[in-house]
């Protein structure tokens, strides 16, 4: 299935969304430049980042659990700090959105063809970063562009 040819991927990190607290400013202004986009009959697919939020809670289990913590444990925090952020830019973006959050990028059946200008997207599982979701989800959908808005200087 091709997907139109003016839907951008965007991979949105974490950290921009919440770099401490949730920034409310950058949120706003993100989403004045994607509907003024969509008003040119762009699409969106957002897959949104653990950021600093994921580490929070990674490095705090480790720092309680000590060696009992495995890797997938901390993945799992990640995902779901991914998933948070996601739910939360679907909220922001809610009257363009796609209801459904995609939280596997192998399972397209229902977001192929979507309707609204937004799909809103989060982590997968342990060992796979939203990037690599980012990645996944364009080629799947035959998506030519991909934007990484990250403040971390690696992929």
């Amino acid at each position: 299935m091709v997907a139109p040819k003016k839907t951008i991927v965007i991979s949105l990190g974490g950290s921009l969304i919440v770099p401490d607290e949730i920034d409310t400013q950058f949120v706003k202004n993100f989403r004045k430049l994607i509907v003024s986009y969509i008003k040119k009959g762009y699409k969106f697919i957002l897959i949104t980042g653990g950021g600093k939020t994921a580490r929070k809670y990674i490095e705090a289990s480790v720092r309680v659990g000590n060696s009992t913590v495995t890797n997938d444990d901390q993945d799992w925090l990640g995902i779901h700090s991914t998933r948070m952020n996601a739910h939360f830019m679907r909220t922001v973006f809610r009257q363009y959105a796609h209801p459904r959050i995609n939280t596997n990028p192998h399972d397209l059946e229902d977001f192929y063809n979507f309707k609204e200008s937004v799909l809103v997207a989060a982590g997968w599982r342990p060992g796979f970063s939203t990037d690599y979701d980012a990645v996944i989800l364009a080629k799947y959908m035959d998506i030519k562009k991909i934007i990484n808005l990250s403040n971390i200087d690696y992929v």
